[in-house]
């Protein structure tokens, strides 16, 4: 069995979230890009799959919030992140990996 994750191990942990916790254990995840509107892309996609684990984790937490940052929850998608040129689609291990970090996120969130 592993240990529960603690608010200070992971309140500091990702670059496009922020973690703020009431006294009475309510965690508010706020997604950001550089503490603008979101800017969704693979990097984002992976770290609230981790960010839900480790709150999840977390028995001090009662309640979780999930909000964003900016005029926009989620402002713009990267495709920076996702190699398509020449009309290819990704590569089988990306989407793979995505697959699993999505199913990861929806787990956590459980």
């Amino acid at each position: 069995m592993s240990n529960p994750t603690r608010y200070e191990d992971y309140k500091d942990k990702y670059k496009n979230i922020r973690f703020d916790r009431t006294a009475e254990g309510i965690v508010t995840i706020t997604m950001h890009t550089d503490g603008d509107s979101l800017k969704w892309a693979g990097p984002a996609h992976d770290e609230l799959a981790w960010a839900f684990g480790d709150v999840a984790g977390d028995a001090d937490v009662s309640a979780v919030i999930l909000t964003g940052t900016g005029e926009h929850f989620i402002a713009d998608f990267n495709y920076g992140t996702v190699p398509l040129s020449g009309g290819q689609l990704p590569s089988s291990d990306l989407m793979a990996h995505k697959g699993w970090s999505g199913y990861q996120l929806l787990q956590n969130m459980l």
